[in-house]
């Protein structure tokens, strides 16, 4: 799998490869899932492998070329995933960008905060930010060094709203999942004899 090298927690399957035997038993992607396909599969795929990163693959995933077509991709992939998601089941994900994505969404939603607390307030949103920005240095220096500092700029500014995007997504199926369990009540017909 192309990324960095060694052991990871997700499943990028825009760009991966695997033996055919392993695929096998593994078996194919859930038809039923429109969205969680990917994390709902590399959980599988976990449980009976190790998972890596390897610079020996390489390649372009380009179908998603504007923000227009990827943000809302993102969004209902992060919202279909937290809702789907049943307690004590885990579906990957590494766990440095979920936390740094959970920080970027707490520095929007800290933003307004120097318009109650005056300059002071404007220390909050910041510091989640650089904590964002410090669980993904690995990536933002990747980038840059690959591509150059510009790039690595721009790179770095569309990583950020990807990250809210994905956090909000997450954030709104989270909110869906609990709504369901507060809310569902037991069919009284199922399981009464006619």
């Amino acid at each position: 799998m192309a990324g960095p090298p060694g052991p990871m927690e997700g499943l990028h399957t825009a760009l991966c490869a695997m033996r055919a035997e392993v695929f096998r038993e593994v078996g194919p992607f859930n038809p039923d899932l429109r969205h969680t396909e990917a994390p709902e599969y590399g959980h599988r795929l976990r449980q009976r492998y190790e998972v890596r990163g390897t610079a020996a693959i390489a390649g372009v995933h380009d179908h998603d070329t504007t923000l227009r077509v990827l943000l809302p991709k993102v969004f209902l992939r992060a919202r279909a995933s937290a809702a789907e998601v049943r307690p004590g089941e885990t579906l990957g994900g590494a766990t440095a960008r979920v936390l740094a994505s959970g920080l970027v969404l707490a520095a929007a939603l800290t933003s307004p905060l120097p318009l109650v607390t005056g300059p002071a307030g404007v220390a909050v949103p910041l510091v989640l930010l650089a904590g964002a920005t410090a669980l993904e240095a690995g990536t933002y220096r990747r980038v840059a060094a690959d591509r150059g500092v510009r790039f690595g700029l721009r790179f770095a500014l569309v990583h950020l709203l990807y990250q809210l995007t994905s956090a909000a997504g997450a954030a709104v199926g989270t909110g869906q999942r609990l709504w369901h369990r507060l809310t569902w009540r037991p069919d009284p017909t199922v399981g009464v004899p006619r």
